[in-house]
């Protein structure tokens, strides 16, 4: 009895080892494997991105490092799918729209969309890994199962302020949302005697 309390506490501490270098992405991608050892994160980087790369993924990436152009700076691969800076990953990249291929090497990086918002999403993951002093190194494939994904501001009371609205929206970026709908109650062109009425033009804007 004994010996197998002894061995189940073994598989227990293991595996909450294991855990805690485990890195928490929200949302939780649709695999990731883990490997041996993590580096630093990178101080100085060479990008290599294609001419057709999507310019806000780029601009996250950019933001998240030094960027310049030295031989011993770590390398980062940035690009979607048929793109010849990721082409030798096409069959790791998920054949889903707005999936990734994200993978964390002991001296490259590479971020491999199967479109623009893929790729973008990638980033998104890479940002939340970097949050630690190290990088685990690994491989991250993910797709979303749903494909609109969001937030409904459709509730009685006050709408949101355009501040809190926009900060809803660079929340939705952040977390790999993609849809939000507008429809508050007390907004005067969301009921009688108005709702039949297109917005005035300055209240669109």
């Amino acid at each position: 009895m004994k010996l197998k309390l002894l061995t189940l506490a073994l598989v227990m501490f293991s595996t909450f080892a294991f855990a805690s270098d485990y890195p928490i992405i929200n949302p939780t991608p649709q695999s990731i494997t883990m490997n041996e050892g993590s580096i630093e994160k990178p101080t100085n980087v060479r990008i290599f991105a294609s001419k057709n790369a999507d310019t806000h993924a780029l601009a996250l990436l950019e933001s998240l490092f030094e960027t310049g152009n030295n031989k011993s700076d770590f390398t980062i691969l940035i690009g979607k799918k048929g793109d010849k800076e990721v082409r030798k990953y096409t069959k790791l990249i998920p054949n889903h729209s707005e999936g990734y291929w994200l993978s964390v090497e002991a001296d490259r990086i590479i971020i491999a969309g199967y479109d623009d918002r893929g790729t973008y999403y990638g980033v998104q993951t890479l940002k939340q890994l970097i949050k630690a002093d190290k990088l685990a190194l690994c491989q991250i494939s993910d797709y979303p199962n749903i494909k609109a994904r969001g937030v409904v501001e459709g509730f009685y009371g006050d709408p949101w302020s355009y501040e809190k609205r926009m900060s809803q929206i660079n929340f939705y970026g952040d977390n790999k949302l993609n849809t939000y709908i507008y429809g508050p109650k007390d907004d005067p062109y969301h009921r009688s005697p108005h709702w039949r009425d297109a917005y005035p033009t300055k209240e669109a804007e």
